[in-house]
């Protein structure tokens, strides 16, 4: 499979995570209010920290997002964390160029 390396770390997959391939906590990078947001607020970059919570291998990047619909009665949650109740919006799933060999942290989430 090393013919289609490159091709398939330069795609990004949308597909479904099992929780046990998590190996960090997860961060949040930004949150939005999508009421009052403007379009200049939906480019940006963030810093973030990947606490990990077991040694392993990271070989890529799971981005989920959550919508909390906080105006209904009662407040609905949508998320897409491969932690959460699947959905049809699956994860997006960016690999590294290379495996990180990682080992448990005991710093707290970002």
């Amino acid at each position: 499979m090393s013919c289609i390396r490159q091709a398939v770390q330069i795609e990004t997959l949308v597909d479904v995570v099992p929780p046990a391939y998590i190996c960090t906590k997860l961060c949040q990078i930004k949150s939005l209010d999508i009421a009052t947001v403007t379009k200049d607020q939906l480019s940006f970059t963030a810093a973030f920290r990947l606490p990990v919570t077991r040694d392993d291998y990271l070989t890529a990047v799971v981005l989920s997002f959550d919508v909390c619909f906080s105006h209904c009665t009662p407040p609905l949650l949508l998320s897409t964390s491969p932690r959460a109740q699947y959905t049809h919006w699956r994860q997006s799933i960016f690999y590294l160029p290379d495996p990180l060999t990682v080992a448990k942290t005991r710093l707290s989430c970002c």
